[in-house]
C-alpha cells in the first residue's frame, strides 16, 4: 500500500486557504500541523489522518483522511458509510470527499464523537480498524492541546 503522504494531503486545504488569504500552517508540536480551524496528524504508519475541525455548522468535529481515486473535488454532499472500528467499538460515519483524491469520514452522531474524543484524550493510542481489512494506530499525544486549538476560535466572543 502506498504511503499516504501528510503534506500532500494538506496540499489541497493549504492551497485553497492560500487563495484565499486566510491560512497559515504550523507545527503545533507532537506531530500536529494547526490553522486556524483544523488541527490535523497522521497515524504511526502515515496512511490516515486525523482532523481536528470546526465544521459548517460551527461545531467542532473530528474525522479521518485517506486517499481514495474516487474524489475528484470537493463535494458539499456527503453519504452513509459502513461503520468505523475505533478501539474496538463500531461508530456510524458519513463520508465526504475533500479535495482531489481525499476523502473524509466524520461520525454522524454526537455520541459517536464524544467516543472518540474519549478515546483520543484518555488512551495512550488510538486503533483505527477500516472496512475490516487494515488497522491504523494513532499516538494520541497532543489531542487535548489540538482541540483546545481548534475550539479556541469558536468559543471567542
Amino acid at each position: 500500500m502506498k504511503k499516504f503522504d501528510l503534506k500532500s494531503a494538506l496540499a489541497g486545504v493549504v492551497l485553497a486557504s492560500l487563495s484565499s488569504g486566510v491560512i497559515a500552517m504550523t507545527d503545533g508540536g507532537n506531530g500536529w500541523v494547526y490553522d486556524t480551524q483544523e488541527a490535523m496528524k497522521a497515524d504511526l504508519s502515515g496512511n490516515l489522518i486525523v482532523s481536528v475541525y470546526v465544521a459548517s455548522d460551527e461545531s467542532t468535529n473530528i474525522g479521518f483522511m485517506y486517499e481514495d481515486s474516487s474524489c475528484k473535488d470537493f463535494e458539499d454532499d456527503s453519504v452513509s458509510f459502513q461503520p468505523l472500528r475505533v478501539n474496538g467499538q463500531f461508530i456510524n460515519i458519513d463520508a465526504q470527499c475533500q479535495d482531489d483524491g481525499v476523502m473524509m469520514v466524520y461520525p454522524t452522531s454526537d455520541a459517536a464523537f464524544n467516543f472518540i474524543k474519549n478515546e483520543f484524550s484518555n488512551k495512550n493510542s488510538v486503533k483505527i480498524d477500516k472496512f475490516g481489512d487494515t488497522d491504523y494506530t494513532f499516538d494520541t499525544r497532543g489531542f487535548k492541546q489540538a482541540m483546545a486549538h481548534v475550539m479556541t476560535p469558536i468559543n471567542a466572543l
